[in-house]
């Protein structure tokens, strides 16, 4: 790194099996990075969208916007910019989520 570049990494945390510790991962992993300072981005890809309900949003499926629909709407070539659908988080100013 040089002269005030940053790295993106990507994390991801997943496995077929259920009920291994996905979700509680992910949350306490974004959120410990978030409280370091790091911008964060957590994008709930799991149907249940229980990632979704630890950042508050008790009803996932009224949330209008989903990583769903970005992906449909990338298919489709039709654009959709992902920062229309990101909720910053309560609990850290540098942390982000996309249901």
């Amino acid at each position: 790194m040089r002269g005030g570049e940053s790295v993106a990494r990507i994390i991801m945390c997943g496995s077929f099996k259920g009920g291994v510790g996905k979700t509680d991962s992910s949350w306490n992993l974004a959120y410990s990075l978030a409280e370091m300072g790091k911008r964060v981005l957590a994008v709930d890809f799991d149907s249940q969208a229980n990632l979704t309900t630890c950042f508050g949003i008790e009803d996932p499926a009224a949330v209008p916007v989903t990583i769903g629909h970005l992906m449909m709407n990338r298919l489709e070539d039709e654009e959709m910019r992902i920062c229309q659908s990101l909720f910053r988080a309560e609990i850290a100013w540098t942390l982000f989520h996309h249901p």
